[in-house]
């Protein structure tokens, strides 16, 4: 819930406003059927909205290495992001964006076996993986335009 509350406020403060103003949604909605948003559009007084449909940041081993008898396991911190761009008066687009960096090293305990990073612990690193993913998909799909 935090990481879809930064990606929203992420959007809102990156995102131009090219003839109004930018308005968040506070709330969480659950039903993100077409008439639904459509419906809070009007109530708004907005022509174009982004939805985010999914959201997902995770850790991926990506690679083991062999130096001097230890093991050492890389992962990457990942963003998985689908967005929906409404416009009013136009079926609606949707965008994935899937984001993937370096992150850290890890020493293998036996064989292959090797505690990975968890996402609440470094929920700083989620966070910005999450803004870089929102600057992607603003960048490649420019939905104001």
């Amino acid at each position: 819930m935090q990481l879809a509350d930064s990606l929203k406020k992420i959007l809102y403060k990156v995102s131009p406003a090219p003839n109004g103003k930018m308005i968040a949604i506070a709330d969480l909605v659950k039903d993100t059927s077409e008439s639904i948003i459509h419906s809070l559009m009007v109530q708004n007084n907005a022509a174009k909205a982004i939805v985010i449909k999914k959201l997902d940041v995770y850790f991926v081993k990506t690679g083991v290495a062999v130096t001097n008898k230890n093991r050492v396991v890389s992962f990457d911190i990942c963003s998985f992001v689908r967005y929906r761009l409404y416009n009013i008066g136009e079926m609606a687009i949707d965008a994935e964006i899937d984001t993937r960096e370096y992150f850290t090293k890890r020493t293998a305990f036996s064989g292959l076996l090797a505690a990975g990073p968890d996402v609440v612990g470094k929920k700083q690193h989620a966070f910005e993986v999450i803004r870089n993913n929102a600057l992607e998909y603003l960048a490649k799909e420019k939905p104001w335009k």
